[in-house]
């Protein structure tokens, strides 16, 4: 996204290559070369083929291509050791990119060396504060970054033009805080904006608000107000707890946005994911259902005027899903605190599809064609079920992108199967939308 604030720490990670001697037979004449070359002879072989002023020549080594190769040695041959030296040869070409090193944290990961993929991680932390897969994979390692860290990186992302507000608190449960964080444009005080509210995904069981910060900014920079929203994770409380959270967030924003800027006429929902599911249901689901007794704000409408779901689910009873017992095995499970096929009423709930009606709000969705996580059958059936009552719906396919994230999805660099024109694509079809639709 070209107006995505751009954040970059000075610190660098000296990665030592041990090169071995430039005596090949055959020279590769491209990256592609390279890439079947490493594939049939292995990294040394083909490494040895590279012209000695190759070697540190990014434009010989495209990072997509470099990415590319990498998780497939890693994920389709079932060779980490191979992947870790391509990705130990994008780390040290593009010493600048968070996804190079995130990307070489995964392939250190594979490999079982984990300190390496720990200080991977770090600097892809460092590079890029808002990288999820960092966090979650640095706790995973016993290396956790600590909630302060987190915080004073994510302000550090604030460009001068916005106003961010932490933490505000929406709605309580019991004794249990529900917050917010809030991006606005500084300009301009006092007068009412539009507002975006996200949803972060993370499998009903993990994730984090902070996920969309970076995309809010973007937004707010476009005169938006951003709001990103926490909600209880399956772990603490099973469905419908997270989509009566996003719903008591819309209450409160039209009750008391005015502190913020918020038009109250101007909200709409947007998440990616399991996120893109609780934002579905909320922005479908009317007033009625999902307001439990008791709830934050009872009375205020939680309608919103726009829908963007980036690959949410919709059936979540899928066969892979109702084959596994495991009260933890799958992310559907764990939402339902049991084996899906003993909640089939909550699953159908649970089904965005359910509650379109001719009064739904105007949608727009993406799911990449070569999503495994979620499949674009989901995304499918609710374009289908919102175009057949007539709602004014765009649905944007993505042919070679895989299951993706606001965060994933950075000037110059590629993820998921999405390189910087399908990111800047991605932008300007939901900043479109967005103004067409909400703005106005």
């Amino acid at each position: 996204m070209s107006n995505i604030v751009r954040a970059f720490a000075a610190a660098a990670i000296v990665l030592i290559f041990v090169m071995p001697p430039a005596n090949a037979q055959s020279v590769p004449a491209n990256a592609g070369q390279f890439a079947a070359a490493v594939k049939r002879d292995g990294f040394e072989r083909a490494w040895s083929a590279v012209p000695l002023a190759r070697r540190n020549d990014p434009a010989y080594f495209p990072e997509s291509d470099l990415d590319e190769l990498g998780y497939d040695l890693l994920v389709s041959l079932k060779r980490p050791d191979d992947a870790v030296r391509v990705f130990e040869l994008a780390a040290r070409l593009f010493a600048q990119s968070w996804n190079a090193f995130d990307s070489l944290g995964e392939g250190y990961r594979a490999a079982h060396r984990d300190t390496d993929a720990v200080a991977a991680y770090r600097r892809s932390f460092e590079l890029f504060p808002n990288n999820w897969n960092a966090w979650r994979s640095l706790n995973a390692l016993g290396a956790p970054l600590g909630d302060a860290a987190i915080a004073g990186a994510l302000r550090s992302l604030m460009p001068d033009d916005v106003v961010y507000d932490e933490n505000v608190v929406y709605g309580r449960v019991g004794s249990r805080e529900l917050r917010l964080h809030v991006v606005r444009p500084k300009s301009d005080s006092g007068t009412p904006k539009p507002a975006i509210v996200y949803v972060h995904g993370g499998g009903w069981f993990e994730g984090r608000k902070e996920d969309g910060l970076v995309g809010l900014v973007h937004f707010a920079r476009r005169g938006y107000i951003g709001v990103a929203v926490e909600y209880r994770l399956s772990g603490e409380q099973p469905f419908p707890a997270q989509v009566e959270d996003v719903k008591t967030a819309i209450r409160f924003l039209r009750a008391n946005g005015a502190r913020f800027d918020v038009d109250p006429n101007r909200l709409a929902l947007w998440g990616n994911s399991a996120g893109g599911n609780v934002a579905a249901l909320a922005a479908l689901s009317g007033d009625t259902d999902f307001v439990p007794a008791g709830a934050s704000w009872q009375g205020v409408s939680s309608r919103v005027k726009a829908l963007c779901d980036w690959n949410g689910p919709t059936k979540l009873a899928t066969p892979e899903a109702l084959a596994n017992a495991d009260p933890l095995g799958t992310a559907e499970n764990r939402l339902f605190h049991g084996p899906i096929k003993d909640h089939m009423a909550e699953a159908e709930r649970a089904n965005p599809v359910a509650y379109v009606t001719r009064d739904s709000p105007p949608a727009w969705i993406v799911h990449g064609l070569a999503d495994t996580v979620v499949t674009p059958s989901n995304s499918d059936a609710l374009a289908a079920a919102l175009r057949s009552q007539g709602i004014d719906t765009t649905y944007v396919m993505l042919p070679r992108a895989g299951h993706f994230a606001p965060y994933s999805l950075r000037p110059g660099q590629v993820a998921n199967g999405i390189a910087a024109a399908g990111a800047e694509y991605i932008a300007q079809s939901m900043d479109y939308f967005l103004d067409s639709r909400v703005r106005r």
